[in-house]
């Protein structure tokens, strides 16, 4: 994590050069605030709105996502308005571990119930095709 903050201050934040980093909401907060960040030159850094809906758990609080966005120079003026005592987070934006995360647990109980189906039908047809037990004394 870069740097955590509230809206309507504005923050400045070291983040790794040249590389994406993603804009995060308390998942608490009622509304999205409205950023803007600017590196060391000045220059605006474009925030691109995630297509999809992203939630992160990283042991601190739940977080979601806003927006992502390539850090310039590392050297960050983050100034986000919006309701009061919001907390804002800096940090790398959520990737494909994150996901897996949230996926394992989904396809896991998928794939094992899938599993233990297949072994009932086989055990099933294995019973009913089986040879006939001979009973001693009806020879």
């Amino acid at each position: 994590m870069d740097g955590t903050f509230v809206v309507g201050e504005a923050v400045s934040v070291t983040s790794p050069a040249h590389q994406k980093r993603m804009l995060f909401v308390d998942k608490s907060a009622s509304s999205d605030p409205d950023c803007t960040v600017i590196d060391g030159t000045g220059s605006a850094r474009d925030l691109e709105e995630l297509g999809v809906r992203v939630t992160v758990d990283n042991g601190d609080g739940v977080w979601r996502g806003l927006a992502s966005f390539d850090s310039g120079d590392g050297d960050l003026t983050v100034t986000c308005t919006g309701e009061a005592e919001t907390l804002m987070r800096i940090g790398p934006p959520a990737g494909p571990i994150d996901v897996l995360k949230v996926m394992f647990p989904i396809f896991g109980s998928l794939v094992l119930g899938g599993i233990g189906g297949l072994i009932l039908v086989v055990t099933g047809i294995r019973y009913a095709t089986r040879r006939p037990l001979r009973q001693p004394g009806l020879d």
